[in-house]
Formats: structure tokens, sequence, C-alpha cells
């Protein structure tokens, strides 16, 4: 169920739900087809999973940041995804980190962020346009946030 009018948008990314579907019902479609088809939707499961937390504001400042980062990393070719998963999976243990993952401070400029695509424009029909378009999104939220990401980077130096 919409938790706004249909003909609105989401008040988190800005997506038009012309399609009749929330981010969130599109989330939870593509989720579906992952875990029904792993080889083939599921080669991006990183990204969608931390695309649609990054464009949705779920994550704390801190994870939000470090996401990102990861996301970054991972289309550049500096990070496979095996490695994404043991690198965050010892940065965020729960006895080792001192923040919370979705709860806390939320990233002060997410409002300001305009976003370029959004998850309703992934094409669902074949795999291949499928990861095509989870690559592309999350290509463009890197480009979408990387005033924010160099004020930070500026801020800690």
């Amino acid at each position: 169920m919409k938790t706004q009018d249909q003909n609105e948008g989401c008040s988190s990314c800005g997506a038009n739900w012309i399609s009749r579907s929330t981010c969130r019902e599109k989330f939870e479609e593509c989720l579906a087809l992952e875990y029904e088809y792993p080889q083939a939707y599921g080669t991006v499961h990183f990204l969608l999973v931390g695309c649609y937390m990054l464009q949705h504001n779920e994550y704390s400042r801190i994870a939000w940041l470090e996401m990102r980062s990861m996301i970054e990393k991972y289309l550049r070719g500096g990070l496979t995804t095996d490695q994404i998963r043991r690198q965050f999976s010892s940065y965020i243990a729960s006895g080792k980190r001192n923040f919370h993952i979705t709860r806390g401070e939320k990233l002060a400029e997410f409002g300001g962020i305009h976003w370029s695509q959004t998850i309703t424009g992934i094409r669902l029909d074949s795999p291949e346009q499928y990861v095509d378009d989870v690559v592309h999104w999350a290509e463009s939220i890197i480009i979408d946030t990387a005033s924010i990401v160099e004020k930070y980077r500026k801020e800690e130096s």
C-alpha cells in the first residue's frame, strides 16, 4: 500500500510514481528477482541494496559515507563484491563499531541532493537490462553525491 498518492512521488529521492509502484515496492520486486535468479539478477545485489539505502537516506551519516565510498571503489574496479563483503563485515561487526548502521545522525546535506536517476528506472525484463540499469543507477548516485563527499574530504584534511 502506498503511503502517498500514486500521482505524487517519493519524498526521499523525488521519483515519480507514474508506474504505480513506490520505490519500496520496486525495491522488493528487484529483491524477489535476485532471490529467484541469483546467478543472473543477483550479481548486482550489493549495488541494489546500497544504492536504495543511500538514495532513501536510510543509513546513519557514518554508514552512508562508508557505503557510498565502497560503491565508488567497486565501480572503479578497486574492490570486488567479495572484498567489499569481507571489508564491510569486519567494519560493521557490532562488537567493534561505535556507530549504528541505520539509527543516529543522518546525512545533513541529503535534502539538497538532486537525483538524476532512481530505482523506478530499473528494467526487469532481462538480466542484462537489469544489471546494466543497476550499474548505471549506481554510477549516477556517485556523480550526484560527489560534491558532498568532496566537502567531507576537505573537512577531514
